[in-house]
């Protein structure tokens, strides 16, 4: 998205509120600290509001992670994770706000470092401290999605293995007892990567931990939640109740927690 029209050899100006800033007299205002609260925060949102419409879209066509492999900044995704982002408008909207959360404030510190006789745009700037700040985001965004309490629909396994979910003591026998099925149905190789998923790393931490390779340990859990899906619809593993509700093989491809 390039705010350069053909022919110009500056941005057009940009309208914020009911007023058109020059790019330079905006990156000076917001330098100088002369901007009032109200037109801080009006600058804020445009830039926001901007900000979250690009960074859904190019993770959804994937030039955000290209660009920000072009500067250095490689990301290790977890399992499916490009996939479900392309596919995921949800995933995109979590994801697309903790990239801002971290390149808005980013953006007003290093703007200074803008130069307007460069003749880029502060929108383009601003895009690229959201490249700058997309590796960090992600790796936080996907850590939290991993310990997020996950539907039976992506995963049969993720509910009955979610160590912090607050049940009654006749809930937790019934889940200690599914749980049991879970692990019992492991093989051995898989066994210290649920344990330590149990316990909350993400699949990139367990592989640190067990010097396997993210590829590795991704294959086991893909394997292992296929296991745990079959086994419930064979009728090996009884869902707790209210976890009745099991996804073909098929429809098991996204994510899981275990």
């Amino acid at each position: 998205m390039n705010p350069l029209e053909a022919g110009e050899t500056s941005p057009l100006p940009l309208m914020i509120g009911r007023r058109a800033w020059p790019h330079a007299e905006l990156a000076e205002a917001i330098v100088k600290e002369t901007l009032t609260p109200a037109e801080k925060k009006l600058v804020h949102d445009h830039f926001w509001i901007y900000g979250f419409k690009v960074v859904k879209s190019q993770l959804r066509t994937g030039e955000l992670v290209k660009a920000s492999l072009a500067k250095g900044r490689s990301v290790m995704f977890d399992f499916d994770d490009q996939r479900l982002l392309r596919e995921s408008e949800e995933y995109r909207d979590e994801l697309a706000a903790e990239v801002l959360l971290r390149a808005v404030p980013f953006f007003f510190e290093s703007v200074r470092f803008w130069k307007a006789e460069k003749g880029a745009a502060l929108t383009t700037y601003f895009i690229g401290a959201c490249v700058m700040n997309f590796a960090n985001a992600y790796r936080d965004w996907a850590k939290a999605r991993d310990r997020r309490w996950l539907t039976a629909y992506q995963t049969a396994a993720a509910p009955w293995l979610d160590p912090n979910r607050s049940l009654a003591f006749t809930d937790q026998v019934d889940m200690e007892e599914t749980v049991q099925q879970v692990f019992a149905l492991a093989k051995p190789k898989q066994l210290p990567i649920l344990g330590l998923l149990y316990q909350g790393y993400s699949q990139v931490e367990v592989a640190e931990h067990l010097g396997l390779t993210a590829r590795a340990v991704e294959g086991h859990v893909y394997r292992l939640r296929r296991q745990v899906v079959l086994a419930v619809g064979a009728g090996k593993i009884t869902p707790p109740a209210g976890f009745t509700s099991v996804p073909t093989p098929e429809q098991a491809k996204g994510p899981v927690m275990l």
